[in-house]
């Protein structure tokens, strides 16, 4: 195997063109099918060990700096509270065999969470933009994996007015930083007793 002095440009040609940076100096493999493949990877790893344990310890640090870099950001984007709330109709209550709604707000965030109020957020031209559940005016804290808030929706008067557009009909939760969390809307198969 030829040798080289660390000052000099290798000139050895094959498909692709092989590049090492050793500190400031580039060791460069062009194309040039005269040469086999063991040669060239046999130059690739004698290059290579010749690394200084600076070069060793600059990659390292590069390495180490990007994935701590990765994980910062990803820990920042989970470190947060995350709401979810459903809304099921016709739940009965054991006790006076009433069927009323049910919000359910679950924290499946990494942060506590503080629940101002809970509503439902109605169809366009219902008359009104929400309707603001009495139990939901208190806030609540909702820690991390704790469990979740219940809340019971009566079927008042203003409610059944709306039988039309039922599926547009959602649960609407505000926290105490503003941010407005929303329950998917339901299918034809969760279609409530009132909606007729």
């Amino acid at each position: 195997m030829p040798s080289y002095s660390r000052n000099e440009v290798v000139l050895v040609q094959f498909p692709l063109e092989l590049k090492f940076w050793l500190g400031s100096e580039l060791f460069s493999h062009p194309r040039d099918h005269s040469v086999s493949e063991d040669v060239v990877w046999t130059e690739a790893v004698v290059a290579i060990m010749q690394l200084t344990l600076t070069d060793v310890a600059a990659i390292g640090g590069l390495t180490f700096g990007v994935a701590g870099l990765v994980l910062s950001i990803v820990n920042y984007l989970r470190d947060r509270s995350k709401l979810v709330v459903t809304l099921r109709w016709d739940m009965t209550i054991s006790t006076t065999h009433e069927q009323v709604g049910v919000i359910r707000i679950s924290n499946v965030g990494r942060r506590p969470a503080y629940v101002s109020h809970v509503a439902l957020k109605m169809p366009k031209g219902a008359g009104t933009s929400h309707i603001l559940l009495a139990d939901g005016i208190y806030g609540k804290k909702l820690e991390e994996g704790s469990e979740p808030l219940v809340y019971p929706v009566h079927y008042d008067s203003v409610l059944k007015t709306q039988s039309a557009h039922w599926r547009e009909i959602r649960a609407q939760v505000s926290d105490s930083t503003g941010k407005e969390w929303l329950s998917k809307k339901n299918s034809d198969m969760m279609r409530p007793s009132w909606a007729k």
